[in-house]
């Protein structure tokens, strides 16, 4: 996969990161990318006027990794992908985890052909392919504080103070997949969230498109408060979906 740069000074569209500069230079007789002031590829190739560089060299440069999607296309995410992000709340499939302020409980993780929403209308349902499964993630949310609390339950990211959601899934090889579908019952919507009262909980589903035969190993989900969005980093606890 090649990303497409216009001219000698460039500012790149990040995913997940924020680069303030990139800059294309002309050295010892090869185009080399610089990305804040750092060599991140030696790879650059000029077609047409128009500058291209491997995304694989972009992702690395920020301490991520390039990975291709199931259901098409690639995504740029932490090296590793969910394996790689680690919190401070750890638990496993069948057991409610509480963070002291809210609760998480993952009920039962299965596998389909076609997933039809139970919460909302999907526009349509999800359904595997020959190259494809579905997982399907099912838990509660609940609010564990003696006030009520509007939680995003959806994916999220604010670029100007680098703060996003790492909701994921990882596979037994280290495979890590986004959410392909919310199926949530949301109060809020652009992003999705609920509105809990205080020890109210409410179900959803988690729809993954994921490589044929995967098997899943982990889920990483991020509590993040609505009103917060735009300055909080979220909590990321990690359940063991191993039965």
């Amino acid at each position: 996969m090649l990303n497409r740069f216009r001219g000698s000074s460039l500012l790149l569209a990040s995913v997940g990161f924020t680069i303030v500069s990139a800059t294309v230079l002309a050295q010892s007789g090869a185009l080399k990318l610089f990305i804040n002031g750092k060599l991140a590829s030696s790879r650059v190739k000029v077609i047409d006027g128009v500058a291209y560089v491997p995304a694989e060299d972009v992702a690395a440069a920020q301490g991520m990794q390039l990975s291709k999607r199931a259901e098409g296309g690639f995504s740029i995410m932490p090296a590793g992908g969910a394996n790689q992000l680690e919190g401070k709340f750890h638990g496993k499939i069948g057991e409610k985890l509480f963070t002291g302020q809210y609760g998480l409980l993952v009920k039962s993780v299965e596998s389909a052909n076609t997933y039809t929403g139970k919460f909302r209308n999907l526009f349509g349902d999800v359904a595997a392919d020959p190259t494809t499964d579905i997982i399907v993630v099912n838990c509660t949310i609940s609010n564990g504080l003696k006030t009520q609390q509007n939680l995003v339950v959806d994916d999220w990211e604010y670029k100007p103070k680098d703060v996003a959601t790492n909701t994921s899934l990882a596979d037994m090889n280290g495979q890590s997949y986004p959410v392909h579908k919310w199926d949530v019952k949301w109060t809020e919507i652009a992003p999705g969230g609920v509105k809990l009262l205080p020890g109210a909980s409410a179900d959803f589903a988690l729809v993954f498109k994921v490589t044929k035969g995967a098997q899943p190993k982990d889920l990483v989900f991020s509590f993040l408060p609505y009103d917060k969005r735009a300055e909080q980093k979220p909590v990321d606890v990690r359940i063991s979906l191993k039965q």
